[in-house]
C-alpha cells in the first residue's frame, strides 16, 4: 500500500474517532430539564411565601442563577445549566427557610 493511502486511512480513522467522541460528549450531558423545573418551582414557592419582602437577597441570588442556567441551556452548555439550576434551587430553598424563620419570629 502506498504511503499516501496509509496516511489517508489513518486520517479517516482519526476523523471517525473524533466524530464519535464529539457525539458521545453531547450525549453525556442531556438538557437538565428536571433541575430547571425544580429550581423554577422552588423559586415560585419562595416568592409565594413572601421572600420578596423577608429574604430579598437570597431570592435575588436564586433568580440570577436560574436566569444564568436558562442562558446556558440556550447555549447548549448543559453542564453549566445543570450546576446553576441546582444552585438556584438551593438558593430558593434558603430564601424560603429565611422567610419562614422571619415570619415565625414576627408577632401576630
Amino acid at each position: 500500500m502506498p504511503a499516501a493511502s496509509v496516511i489517508r486511512v489513518a486520517a479517516m480513522r482519526c476523523l471517525a474517532m473524533a466524530s464519535a467522541l464529539a457525539l458521545a460528549a453531547c450525549a453525556a450531558s442531556p438538557p437538565p430539564e428536571a433541575q430547571m423545573t425544580l429550581a423554577t418551582e422552588s423559586l415560585l414557592q419562595a416568592q409565594l411565601a413572601g421572600a420578596e419582602r423577608l429574604a430579598p437577597i437570597e431570592l435575588g441570588v436564586a433568580r440570577d442563577k436560574l436566569h444564568r442556567a436558562t442562558v446556558a441551556m440556550i447555549a447548549k452548555d448543559h453542564d453549566s445549566a445543570c450546576r446553576l439550576a441546582e444552585q438556584a434551587h438551593l438558593d430558593a430553598l434558603l430564601a424560603l427557610a429565611r422567610t419562614e424563620s422571619a415570619a415565625a419570629r414576627t408577632p401576630r
